[in-house]
């Protein structure tokens, strides 16, 4: 079963994700915040991490680049959730490693079938 860490500042969207993505058997991990996040990142092993762009320290664009930069988690895709869909945040996204981008509000079938893809 392939682990999912969920990184958000609203329980609404944390319990919406686990929600979804327990309905289709992946593991759930989740954290309300970025430094909650990083704290995750404890030598367990993460396929994939989504989190949210706008959340308090570090914002998501922030959070991929640490991820990035720790050796453990290089390589671990990154998906970011948020309502933005400027194209100037997307690459800004890219430039920190996200592997993808979901606009929020999300159809829980348009979030899994981007998770199979990143997770291939």
């Amino acid at each position: 079963m392939e682990t999912i860490l969920i990184v958000d500042d609203s329980i609404t969207i944390l319990d919406m994700l686990t929600l979804t993505l327990q309905k289709n058997n992946y593991r759930v991990i989740s954290a309300s915040g970025g430094q909650e996040g990083l704290k995750q990142l404890n030598g367990q092993k993460i396929d994939l991490i989504i989190a949210d762009l706008y959340m308090p320290e570090p914002n998501g664009i922030e959070f991929t680049k640490i991820i990035k930069s720790n050796p453990e988690y290089k390589t671990t895709p990154v998906i970011l959730l948020t309502t933005e869909s400027d194209r100037e945040y997307k690459m800004r996204a890219k430039a920190a490693g996200a592997a993808g981008w979901i606009t929020k509000p999300f159809l829980p079938e348009k979030l899994i079938n981007a998770v199979k893809t990143v997770l291939k």
